[in-house]
């Protein structure tokens, strides 16, 4: 489709299911890309197809399904494929986190 980045937005949170799919026929390769580039940076045996799998499905998810995640899109600030890419990599760094700091806290119970 031809929708504006406001548009889709706007369709997103509607919840319009044509707004939804065209979200991931246009991001989908821009999250897998910024997913898989954000965790090489920190280990290249963490980067499997799983976890870049399922780090952009839960930004996809996040990104179609949570309101306020949407609301924070702010066109004045640059392109939905910037903002898109940026929310993924964060999104990464905290699964990443979550990934390395989990097996300590658990070392730490046991003791």
């Amino acid at each position: 489709g031809n929708a504006s980045d406001e548009e889709l937005i706007a369709g997103l949170l509607g919840k319009n299911d044509f707004a939804y799919l065209e979200f991931l026929s246009r991001f989908h390769d821009v999250i897998e890309g910024r997913v898989t580039a954000t965790i090489r940076r920190f280990s290249d045996a963490l980067c499997t197809e799983e976890t870049v799998d399922d780090i952009a499905f839960s930004v996809e998810s996040m990104m179609t399904d949570h309101r306020e995640t949407l609301r924070a899109f702010d066109a004045a600030k640059g392109t939905l494929a910037d903002w898109v890419a940026r929310v993924a990599q964060q999104a990464t760094l905290m699964h990443l986190d979550e990934l390395t700091t989990a097996p300590t806290r658990q070392m730490k119970k046991i003791r």
